[in-house]
């Protein structure tokens, strides 16, 4: 009962008030004997006391791990959860610097952006000494102005995730808080003044001095003690009248400069916003009219008519050099097709120019479950009706575009995205959408990413399609529920649960059947579902599928107990925590990205922000350490084996993690119906190389969907 938290404390940040310290933590606090001995039945009243008697600060220490008194102490506040009234007292106190600390901390783990910064900020004055207790154990010296700082930049402090914290400009911008002004620009500027003002005083004395020597000779040079005090101390006091005056100016030439910033602000975003608005409607008519023109121009190809648009075939003539028209009739001879016809190569050649003869040449035949050759979109739709390859989708679209509309509880993220919540057994789950005609497509993102990776994808699959992108049941922005209250590991996070989610989620939220994407970890989930239910999933594609190389089947012998020791320590001590905390920051999700990805210039701080910011919730380390033990369950193998629709995959040839060699022993299976290779691309195609694709995700739904989800190709 003692380490229970208060029935009447109130959830922080969507979460149990004790989640702000990871479940390891928490256990060694709870073990550890000035736990049992002095913050048993501890009281708000009684709290002071301890704090007062603090001598230093820190989190977890040594090996093995213990709880510093202080952070006890902060695990005990998060229980009892103290007014905040009692925790600014804790913060402006002057006399016990770890009180104060212990008040700051504190406010920075449960306070508000706003509160945070109001009552933070001011300690940055505070330049007193504190003992601070390093992770190794070292006890060293640092300053109270060093520790508020670090609060209020850094992601981890006292091996703690600290709450995201919108940065000051941010809120100065939207008028929530004042431009900080710091006291040493004031002292500057009187120090300034001062000096000025006493050389222009000399300047005038001497002028005086001067006149009085050339009018009145001697008796002008005459002047009493008394005269020469009374002036001086003229001059005194009219340097500090001018002195409050200046100050008193430059407060309000501040304060008018920053409303008129703000003001300039608001008009730049209103310009900003028009013009977003303006560039919206117009690439919608470009798109509406580019769409009617392809229609028109299939209509013309299907009809068959000699009476065409002659101009139009004579201008796709000279725009297409002839080269390309002959790769392509190489190509179409090399799958046994036979070549493109003068009549049907112009309508073939915007397909080459659009980039797909890169798909052609990465192109790896197969043979289906009948003995067919199944190849790339490319293709197969290159070989049908003269070389047609617009999907009956994307003309669907052109006849009947439609903007998506917002739903309750829905906000817009991207142009025409929306994100919502969705509650699925006792959790919010994060699903982001796009298009509300056409048929469904839900995309599902892999290890440690979230349904922002598909920030590339859903905008233009959503033309065509009823686009949804969901965050996994631990994370992106959904629940991240404490696994060890489910029992053993991996009893919570598996593709057996997540399958479920996505079943319930086309059923509850899509509304039927859909076709999934998926890549990583996704796509065995995807593929776990289609298996559990197929009549509710038409197809899967799977883009670089997680090959689980620490499955327990594909580990040596001798592999075994050494792998499962590893995962074991990472789980139940304070080297997991740290472990997560050296990947957790900006440079080390950059660093595995630039890795992973085939061009490292793809990696941009809009993605690394993708990555990261979910990472830092409360709970997602525990989820990371939950699922890294994990080594049991389904392989793709032998999902690939039993999976009754069909299947597509599309792998990154540049993946360091799961070699091309090893996905191309895929396509061996009878449910693959295509296997495309994307030379120069990393482990997720769907945000490297979207505009190679987003294609190959529309063909593959519009196939399937015109097949009603038959597994032979």
């Amino acid at each position: 009962m003692a380490n229970r938290t208060d029935k009447e404390a109130y959830a922080i940040h969507g979460t149990n008030p004790q989640n702000l310290i990871e479940y390891i933590s928490r256990q060694k606090i709870y073990d550890s004997v000035y736990w049992k001995q002095e913050c048993f039945g501890l009281s708000a009243e009684r709290l002071v006391d301890k704090a007062v008697e603090l001598k230093e600060v820190g989190g977890m220490y040594g090996e093995p791990a213990k709880p510093t008194h202080f952070i006890a102490l902060i695990l005990k506040m998060l229980q009892i959860q103290p007014s905040k009234d009692v925790i600014v007292e804790f913060i402006k106190n002057d006399d016990f610097k770890y009180l104060r600390l212990l008040g700051a901390f504190y406010m920075r783990l449960v306070g508000r952006p706003l509160d945070v910064y109001q009552y933070l900020e001011p300690l940055y004055n505070d330049y007193r000494k504190v003992r601070v207790r390093e992770l190794m154990g070292k006890q060293e010296l640092g300053h109270v102005d060093e520790l508020i700082d670090a609060m209020l930049t850094k992601d981890r402090l006292f091996t703690i995730a600290l709450p995201r914290l919108p940065a000051r400009l941010t809120l100065e911008r939207a008028g929530q808080l004042e431009p900080r002004v710091s006291v040493l620009d004031e002292e500057f500027d009187e120090a300034a003044l001062e000096e000025e003002q006493e050389e222009q005083a000399a300047a005038l004395e001497a002028q005086q001095r001067e006149a009085e020597r050339e009018e009145g000779g001697e008796e002008g040079e005459v002047r009493t003690d008394r005269d020469r005090r009374d002036e001086r101390e003229y001059r005194r006091r009219s340097r500090s009248r001018s002195r409050e005056r200046y100050r008193r100016d430059d407060r309000e030439r501040r304060r008018s400069r920053s409303r008129e910033d703000r003001r300039r602000d608001d008009r730049e975003r209103e310009r900003e916003r028009d013009r977003d608005r303006g560039d919206r409607d117009r690439r919608r008519e470009q798109d509406g009219d580019r769409r009617r023109d392809d229609g028109e121009r299939r209509r013309r190809e299907r009809s068959g008519s000699p009476h065409g648009d002659r101009k139009g075939d004579k201008r796709a003539r000279q725009e297409e050099p002839m080269d390309e028209i002959a790769q392509a009739n190489a190509l179409r001879a090399s799958l046994g097709l036979k070549p493109l016809n003068a009549r049907a190569a112009p309508a073939a050649a915007p397909a080459l120019h659009r980039g797909l003869p890169r798909l052609q040449r990465a192109l790896c035949p197969l043979t289906s479950r009948h003995g067919s050759t199944a190849g790339s979109v490319a293709a197969r739709a290159a070989a049908e009706s003269g070389g047609s390859t617009a999907p009956a989708v994307a003309a669907a679209a052109a006849a009947a575009p439609a903007a998506t509309e917002a739903l309750p509880g829905e906000r817009e993220v991207r142009p025409g995205v929306y994100e919502g919540y969705w509650r699925w057994q006792g959790h919010r789950i994060r699903y982001q959408r796009c298009g509300d005609a056409g048929p469904p497509v839900l995309c599902i993102h892999g290890f440690g990413a979230s349904a922002d990776h598909w920030r590339k994808n859903l905008g233009e699959l959503g033309q065509s399609c009823r686009a949804y992108a969901i965050d996994l049941l631990g994370y992106g922005f959904s629940d991240k529920p404490d696994p060890r209250q489910y029992g053993p590991p991996s009893s919570l996070y598996n593709f057996p649960n997540w399958s479920q989610q996505v079943r319930d989620f086309l059923r509850e939220v899509v509304g039927g059947p859909a076709t999934l994407t998926c890549n990583s970890v996704g796509g065995i989930a995807g593929l776990q579902a289609a298996i559990d239910d197929p009549a509710l999933i038409r197809g899967v594609q799977i883009m670089n599928i997680s090959l689980r190389m620490l499955h327990v089947s594909k580990q040596a012998p001798w592999q075994r107990p050494l792998v499962k020791a590893l995962q074991d320590t990472l789980r139940t001590s304070a080297l997991g925590a740290w472990f997560f905390g050296q990947i957790a920051n900006t440079k080390g999700v950059k660093t595995v990205l630039q890795q992973c990805y085939g061009d490292p210039a793809a990696v941009d701080d809009e993605l690394v922000d993708i990555i990261l910011t979910p990472g830092l919730q409360p709970g997602a380390v525990d989820v990371f350490l939950d699922f890294i033990s994990y080594s049991s369950g389904p392989l793709p193998e032998q999902q690939l084996e039993e999976v009754g629709v069909p299947v597509s995959i599309v792998w990154g040839e540049e993946d360091p993690w799961e070699k091309v060699e090893w996905g191309r022993q895929l396509a061996k299976y009878a449910s693959v119906q295509e296997y495309v290779q994307l030379p120069g691309v990393g482990h997720c195609p769907q945000d490297e190389a979207p505009q190679l694709v987003n294609p190959l995700i529309l063909g593959f739904v519009e196939r399937v969907n015109s097949s009603g989800g038959s597994s032979s190709s």
